[in-house]
């Protein structure tokens, strides 16, 4: 019990309760751990097991005593000999050339057992030696510390450097970056702590083998190169390298201040300087990354090598070629290390990815300004390619340089389109400094070239390019947009300030080009317009005839194309799928498409294939309609060999909107030659106002100047008045009477007869006929269009809905009022009834207005002295242009208000004296209703001729006796010219002879009126007239014949009872004694013979 306690005494963390004691688990075997384990996870509590525990502890204390003992009395041989055996495994070494620290990681192999003890070593007077000459190169003035334990026999050295010898110390540096293996010698003297024990001043020197880095300068890259710090004065490159470290144990960081020497490949000649931008860290087992500032003074370029090599870089960089990259360390501002970075050579190749990635091409924009192809051979075409290139200097904005030649690799410059699909191989011609415009604009040269040269349709294995040929030319003229490319290389010289300008030139060779430039397309040639056409003549075999036509074309693209050179461009006019028309370009005028518009002059022939389409074509045309179009090219002008451009004639094809015919007038004016309107035929429920028929000649201005002939005419033709629509009427398909002769003007000629004049409104139509019969002169709008069956020398063509619109002068009736346009011609008495005279008027009308009018039953009031004496009636009021006789049955009419009239016009119409009578028409005189308004408003002034008969032919004087009463009985011959019976009621008047009263006369037959019947002779019975004076004269008539004059009035009754009281006067009635009884109608003298008498 008492050891026991003691054992807890030494031991007081012991827990016989915990099965996990470190101590126990380090001394005992296995076998014992598993009794251990086995008893206290039993948690033995009985004293039989206490005992046996306490007897291994006791065994355990006395085995460990007696090792101490050897230990003691035996160890330092014992440590000698194992630090001898021992070997140091170099893990890492990292060298911080900052402050010259080193951390060296590492192991120990072949360490004997420490029988479980840790042992713990102090080393002291650390050098690193050479191993050739066991010189000491470097010390660590601080102690190192090392702990080897049972379960571990690593080391870490980590202390600070003093470099005793520069030259040993600069080749071990030169060999960890050159060799693959290097050794070192390790001294120390050490001191060794094994539990209480310590043995001191025990000798140690170790070889220490390190993995160098292998030749550095194969694992460097460039990863980055940039020129554009480059001036006029120096060439300036910012580098990154990327070093690839291929050992797995050397690290060395904070080196800074390197220098480098660019050298010509053989180290001959020195061209530039690199140095540093910042400290330099390289790791083990990786990439480490530097920056570089590479820079070369024209001032120091002397010789042709420095040259050469420097333009070398310069055209590796712009020909994407890989160059390498040769320095010589010159110098490190980081102490001890100057003479190891001046022992390297470091090889690194500058590459075409990085050259890609870091420095721009010498072409950094190409746009094309113009692409014209002619065609040479079915397998190679003339091209020459206007473009706008921008140039970056190779060494960056900041120095100027000058272009003097450019040249295209022949075999690999390529054109493409759409960025793969190659169009063919081109053959550019050299372009010199004479042959291009540059400007430097900024960082940026401008050129402007033009590469003119062959472009043959096959790529670079010699294969035809031909499809994909037709296919650029196609998408080209009908995209909005095409992306167009050169592919391959090209040759330049260059002049750059920074290496002695133009007076060196630096030429480079095999700089690739792959550039694409998107480019507008034609659009399907959108905007196509046709500016005029012309059909001059009939094509000489009389078959077709003649067009020519200037066409203007906008180009949308900034690219101009020209396809043919000495090859007319054939074309089919299409309408409506139909050819109506073929047109030939010039032959000395190719068809180029410039920017923006262009115009083109173009003939062929008209000769339709289905005349229905283009006779409709030219009918829209004419009558101002726009039509579409479709021009599409013809392969017959290519010739066969050039299958390429057959292709791609049959691809062109545009659509051209062609306007109508504007600012010419198809008929020039028209002239109604005769129009007569039945208005006897309206039918109002139906909307026909009259019945029309008439000439229409129309004077007719053609567009074209060919001859053809118009041999039917149909019209579908509106009326305006006062610009109103007031009717229309529609011609049907009439023969006609034309023909259309150079220059394209000629007269067309249409009878019609029977066409409904249908109203459009009556109030219009109304304002149109008051002018018709109320004015002298008037204008009347006609419009609508027109279709013509013409002949034409390809064929009979219909030219429909060709408009015409005209104002057309019209005479009017103008109520009459010219002179000598109403006139009557006879007036017949011819009858009567109580209160109406029945009389016949005669009546010519000379009409001189355009229109002849069919009224129909006219009605008109007749005013005599300002009264209404009747009114005349005329049945068939048919007015023709010209002259028209009517007969008017007029009827006088008895009131208060005119019985002075009426008995002054009887009076002096019987006595023979002309009358001068007002003709009124009036609403309800006519039954037209659209003249209704115009005749209540006509008046004209009508003469009526008196009577040419005398009512007394002749006075028998007859013997009485009551002549001694002064009483004269006389018999008076009455002629009655009237085709109504006269009844004389009552007679009174005085009897003159030369002017002196001989006699009067009153007598009243009112119960028996002397009647004397319609157009015969009548005498009467003895009139006893009273005798008021005898002349000498007077006594003549009983010898012979005198001539007598009676002035009074006479009371008659006309036919059924029309009664008047008339004023007569009549001179030179003869009368006498000797001839008892009258004469007879036979040999009854005439008014003529009297009147001469």
């Amino acid at each position: 019990m008492q050891s026991m306690q003691s054992f807890h005494d030494a031991h007081p963390s012991y827990d016989p309760e915990d099965d996990t004691t470190p101590f126990l688990m380090n001394i005992n075997s296995v076998e014992n751990d598993a009794v251990w384990n086995r008893s206290s996870s039993k948690r033995c509590r009985a004293p039989s097991c206490r005992c046996v525990l306490l007897s291994v502890a006791i065994a355990l204390i006395l085995c460990t005593t007696a090792l101490t003992l050897a230990i003691v009395f035996g160890g330092r041989a014992f440590v000698n000999n194992a630090l001898e055996s021992a070997e140091m495994a170099v893990d890492s070494l990292q060298l911080n050339a900052t402050d010259l620290s080193i951390h060296l990681q590492g192991h120990l192999l072949h360490v004997p057992s420490t029988f479980g003890f840790t042992v713990s070593v102090v080393l002291e007077g650390v050098a690193l030696r050479d191993v050739g000459s066991n010189a000491v190169f470097a010390t660590i003035a601080e102690p190192i510390s090392l702990s080897i334990s049972p379960s571990a026999s690593s080391f870490s050295i980590q202390s600070k450097l003093d470099v005793t010898e520069e030259a040993l110390w600069t080749a071990a540096g030169v060999a960890l970056l050159n060799q693959r293996n290097v050794t070192w010698l390790l001294s120390a003297s050490a001191t060794v702590h094994v539990a209480f024990i310590q043995w001191a001043n025990i000798s140690l020197i170790k070889n220490v083998t390190l993995e160098g880095c292998n030749n550095l300068s194969s694992a460097v890259a460039v990863t980055s190169f940039d020129l554009s710090d480059s001036s006029a004065s120096r060439v300036v490159a910012r580098m990154n390298l990327t070093i690839q470290n291929p050992s797995s144990q050397l690290s060395m960081t904070g080196l800074s201040g390197l220098t480098f020497a660019l050298t010509t490949p053989d180290l001959k000649t020195r061209v530039g300087q690199i140095s540093t931008l910042g400290p330099f860290d390289l790791f083990s087992a990786s990439s480490s990354n530097i920056s570089l500032f590479l820079h070369m003074n024209s001032n120091d370029i002397h010789s042709q090598d420095q040259h050469h090599f420097i333009s070398r870089i310069i055209s590796s960089v712009l020909s994407r070629e890989s160059i390498n990259l040769t320095a010589i360390g010159v110098n490190c501002t980081t102490p001890h290390f100057q003479g190891i970075v001046s022992a390297l050579r470091v090889t690194a190749p500058l590459g075409s990815q990085t050259i890609s990635s870091n420095v721009p091409p010498l072409i950094q924009h190409f746009s094309l300004q113009g692409l014209a192809v002619n065609p040479i051979n079915g397998s190679a075409v003339n091209v020459s390619l206007s473009a706008f290139l921008q140039a970056a200097s190779p060494l960056g904005p900041n120095c100027p340089f000058e272009m003097v030649e450019l040249i295209f690799d022949p075999l690999h410059t390529l054109l493409v389109f759409q960025n793969t699909s190659v169009v063919g191989r081109a053959v550019f011609e050299p372009l010199s400094n004479g042959s291009f415009v540059q400007q430097q604009r900024g960082s940026t040269l401008e050129v402007n070239a033009t590469l003119s040269g062959v472009l043959l349709l096959v790529n670079e294995d010699g294969a035809t390019t031909e499809p994909e040929f037709v296919e650029f030319v196609r998408t080209f003229l009908t995209n909005n947009s095409v992306s167009i490319g050169v592919r391959g290389w090209f040759q330049a010289a260059v002049c750059l300030q920074a290496l002695g300008g133009c007076q060196k030139p630096l030429r480079a060779d095999a700089i690739p080009i792959a550039i694409d430039t998107n480019v507008d397309g034609m659009n399907g040639l959108q905007s196509v317009k046709l500016d005029s056409i012309s059909l001059p003549t009939d094509s000489p075999d009389g078959h077709a005839v003649v067009i020519a036509v200037n066409v203007s074309v906008y180009n949308p693209s900034v690219v101009s194309l020209t396809i043919g050179s000495g090859m007319p461009l054939c074309m089919s006019t299409l309408y409506l799928g139909s050819s109506v028309a073929v047109v030939n370009s010039s032959v000395a005028q190719p068809v180029q498409l410039l920017p923006g518009w262009s115009t083109y002059a173009m003939s062929g022939l008209v000769a339709p294939v289905n005349l229905t389409s283009a006779s409709e074509f030219f009918s829209r045309y004419m009558s101002g309609l726009s039509s579409t179009v479709t021009v599409q090219a013809l392969e017959t002008c290519v010739p066969p060999e050039l299958t390429w451009l057959r292709a791609v004639v049959n691809e062109l094809r545009v659509t051209v909107n062609v306007s109508g015919l504007v600012g010419l007038e198809l008929v020039q004016s028209v002239e109604i030659n005769t129009l007569l309107m039945d208005f006897n035929q309206a039918n109002y429920s139906a909307g026909v106002v009259a019945v029309g028929s008439g000439t229409i000649t129309a004077y007719w201005k053609s567009p074209f100047t060919f001859p053809f002939d118009v041999y039917e005419t149909s019209m579908n033709m509106n009326m305006f008045f006062a610009n109103r629509p007031i009717a229309h009427l529609v011609l049907p398909t009439l023969a006609s009477r034309s023909r259309i002769t150079v220059p394209g003007s000629g007269t067309i000629t249409v009878s019609f007869s029977g066409i409904p004049v249908v109203l459009n409104d009556f109030a219009s139509f109304t304002d149109y006929v008051d002018a018709l019969v109320l004015k002298a002169n008037t204008s009347m709008g006609i419009s609508g269009v027109a279709a013509l069956s013409t002949a034409v020398s390809f064929g009979n063509a219909s030219l429909n809905g060709i408009p015409f619109s005209q104002q057309v002068a019209l005479h009017g009736v103008d109520s009459f009022h010219c002179d000598g346009c109403v006139s009557i011609q006879s007036v017949d008495l011819t009858g009567g009834a109580p209160g109406k005279g029945f009389f016949i008027l005669n009546l010519n009308l000379r009409s001189e207005a355009t229109a002849s009018l069919l009224m129909g039953r006219l009605s008109v009031q007749i005013y005599y002295m300002g009264s209404l004496l009747g009114v005349g009636v005329v049945q068939s009021a048919d007015l023709y242009v010209g002259n028209n006789s009517f007969v008017v049955h007029a009827t006088l009419l008895q009131s208060s208000d005119n019985a002075v009239a009426v008995r002054a016009f009887f009076s002096n119409f019987v006595q023979g004296i002309t009358l001068s009578v007002e003709m009124h028409g009036f609403a309800n005189g006519t039954e037209i209703l659209v003249a209704k308004r115009a005749f209540s408003q006509l008046n004209t002034t009508a003469i009526i001729p008196g009577s040419s008969e005398r009512l007394v032919r002749y006075g028998q004087l007859m013997w009485s006796w009551k002549i001694f009463k002064l009483m004269l009985p006389v018999r008076l011959t009455i002629y009655n010219p009237y085709n109504s019976s006269i009844a004389i009621t009552a007679a009174s008047f005085i009897v003159s002879f030369k002017g002196k009263r001989v006699a009067s006369v009153s007598v009243s037959w009112a119960k028996d009126p002397i009647i004397i019947r319609a157009q015969s002779i009548e005498v009467t019975r003895n009139i006893d007239a009273s005798i008021d004076g005898v002349s000498i004269q007077f006594l003549r008539t009983l010898i012979g014949e005198i001539h007598i004059s009676v002035a009074g009035t006479l009371s008659v009754s006309v036919g059924d009872g029309f009664q008047q009281i008339l004023d007569y006067v009549q001179h030179d009635i003869p009368a006498s004694f000797l001839q008892e009884s009258p004469p007879t109608a036979a040999n009854f003298p005439t008014d003529s013979v009297l009147l001469a008498e």
